[in-house]
């Protein structure tokens, strides 16, 4: 027995609408691009103290969580105010690199992994530090803008065998 709505076959319609509601929405070369030059702005926003970088990339929702290393900011002012200022005032020099992005999408949610290096120097003491670590960073598309919801950092010391090429006698 065939059912007909409207002189559409019924079965055709809803296969159209599974195949529609189904698949996971492609993201566009684009949108990746986007991502990662978003992550090259917040990386420029940490090195300068910029707060406005961050509002321009962060979606400003009271409650969102940035977890790094065990602690977190609620909220963007808190991540602004109580973490990326002060962050700045003490520190006479600090560099972040963001590489080895990888954009994953799924509707209009994103995820970045980045792999982080963070290093600095603190003004009062002049004593450096050497982080290597993980980030993730969750976005969210509000039209046709991507926006940074969520971010979570972990890092440790990175490895001083590392720093400076071993010496050989």
């Amino acid at each position: 027995m065939s059912i007909y709505f409207k002189g559409f076959h019924l079965k055709t319609i809803i296969i159209v609408l599974l195949v529609i509601f189904a698949t996971p929405a492609r993201a566009e070369k684009s949108d990746e691009h986007a991502i990662k030059q978003i992550i090259e702005n917040i990386e420029i926003g940490w090195e300068t103290g910029n707060g406005n970088i961050f509002r321009r990339h962060f979606l400003d929702v009271q409650n969102n969580r940035y977890i790094k290393s065990g602690k977190q900011n609620i909220g963007l002012d808190d991540l602004i105010f109580n973490h990326l200022e002060p962050e700045t005032d003490v520190l006479y020099s600090l560099n972040v690199d963001y590489y080895d992005v990888e954009v994953n999408f799924e509707y209009e949610f994103a995820w970045a992994i980045a792999t982080t290096r963070v290093q600095g120097v603190i003004q009062d003491s002049g004593k450096t530090f050497s982080k290597f670590g993980f980030q993730t960073f969750l976005f969210r598309q509000i039209n046709e803008s991507w926006k940074i919801v969520h971010t979570h950092y972990s890092s440790s010391d990175f490895p001083s065998h590392l720093l400076m090429p071993k010496i050989v006698e």
